[in-house]
């Protein structure tokens, strides 16, 4: 019951906000990322090299763009939902040479993130074919990894952050139709602070020193991304 309320206010929300808006547009994003940051689990492992993961690179997120009265657009967007387990394998040789990888972590990830845009227009025209346009973006984010050793001699750690990164984020909109549209863009990170927090259950540390958390503020971080969204014209 609570389920189908909470599905009747948000079509309800849907539908108020078609009603109100002058452009309604539902898009598909493929996301590429790159990054100087990598987590704990993609590090050297014991001396060997660990493999990642093709959803570290690329993911799909969804979006909705909205305009009222012909004014500029307001963008939300599911940006990151990813619940997974994966096992974290080290690159190793036998004793005749020939290279396998075995598992020695159990890898746990639970990663979400929101995204507020607010998107300035310069051209106004509605059969124009190009669209630059200029956005300016919040993304409240979740992450966290935990990773379950198969080891004796190895211990769990859990690690979590939640904070919010802000971008200024360059566009250009192609119509392919009186429907479709593409959507370039390319995100460039201005802001963002996170806490962080670790939980190392290693009983050889000191009980202050298994549990730690810090605030991080970065000015324009080190991550790259670029965007290419498919629009449809509701």
């Amino acid at each position: 019951m609570k389920n189908l309320l909470i599905a009747i206010i948000l079509l309800c929300s849907l539908t108020d906000t078609k009603a109100q808006s002058e452009s309604l547009i539902s898009k598909m994003y493929i996301n590429g990322y790159a990054s100087s940051f990598k987590p704990f689990n993609y590090y050297t492992y014991m001396g060997f090299n660990t493999r990642s993961n093709i959803r570290d690179y690329i993911s799909p997120s969804f979006g909705l763009s909205f305009s009222r009265k012909g004014k500029n657009y307001h963008e939300i967007e599911l940006s990151r939902f990813d619940i997974s387990k994966q096992d974290i394998k080290i690159e190793t040789y036998d004793y005749n040479g020939n290279k396998y990888y075995q598992p020695v972590q159990m890898l746990t990830n639970t990663f979400i993130a929101l995204r507020y845009e607010y998107i300035l227009g310069f051209i106004k025209k509605k059969n124009a074919i190009l669209k630059p346009q200029l956005g300016f973006s919040a993304m409240p984010y979740y992450y966290r990894n935990k990773s379950t050793p198969y080891l004796s001699y190895d211990y769990p750690v859990a690690q979590t952050y939640v904070g919010i990164q802000c971008a200024i984020v360059p566009r250009i909109n192609i119509s392919l139709s009186s429907k479709l549209l593409l959507d370039i863009n390319i995100p460039l990170p201005l802001l963002e602070t996170n806490i962080a927090k670790q939980n190392i259950a290693n009983p050889k540390l000191p009980a202050q020193s298994q549990k730690y958390s810090i605030v991080d503020v970065m000015v324009f971080p080190r991550y790259f991304t670029a965007r290419v969204g498919l629009g449809l014209k509701i």
